[in-house]
């Protein structure tokens, strides 16, 4: 897709399972990424790779939810109790009819845990010391344990951590501003 576009070099962010293949793009070919950020995701490995026990269960609940409750479980898997009963609900309705609305086939599912399991980049990950990173820690994830991003952070030399402590795996919902801001100045920095 880069030599496609022409792109030489680009600011590659990645969340959650697209953290584990910004992860897997910047070790295979880190000249080509001019700064990685990877929020609330993992390094992989036996410890990480299944949620705690909570989002485990919301994960489950939130694909085997029949139509008219799988957005609820949803939201509740993503987001925090306290930030749910605050936000502006029909904006959470549109935004999670927007991202999560088109059913995804069984097969498609089942071949995405089976990429997550199989995910592990621990023993290469001071390979990315030259890349300047910063790993994005929602303190309230359900999905990625805090402590799992926190090891993900100390695995890179020279990486930086932004934590949000408030915030669950809909980080880059419920903390658009906030995160907005860190990336832009991870960008200014890594641009120089």
């Amino acid at each position: 897709l880069l030599d496609h576009l022409g792109w030489e070099q680009v600011h590659l962010v990645g969340v959650s399972m697209g953290g584990m293949v910004s992860q897997e793009l910047a070790l295979r070919w880190p000249g080509r990424v001019r700064s990685l950020s990877l929020i609330a995701t993992h390094a992989g490995g036996w410890r990480t790779r299944i949620p705690p026990v909570e989002g485990l269960l919301g994960f489950a609940r939130a694909n085997l939810a029949g139509a008219s409750e799988r957005s609820q479980a949803i939201a509740r898997l993503l987001f925090p109790a306290d930030y749910l009963a605050r936000c502006d609900r029909q904006w959470l309705a549109l935004v999670l009819e927007n991202d999560f609305g088109r059913p995804v086939p069984a097969r498609l599912k089942l071949s995405q845990l089976a990429a997550v399991l199989r995910h592990d980049t621990r023993s290469r990950l001071h390979r990315l010391g030259k890349i300047p990173t910063l790993v994005v820690c929602p303190g309230r994830d359900r999905l990625v344990s805090p402590r799992a991003c926190r090891e993900l952070w100390s695995a890179i030399p020279g990486a930086r951590m932004c934590s949000l402590p408030e915030a669950g795996h809909g980080v880059v919902r419920q903390c658009a501003d906030q995160l907005n801001q860190a990336l832009l100045a991870h960008f200014a920095g890594a641009d120089g």
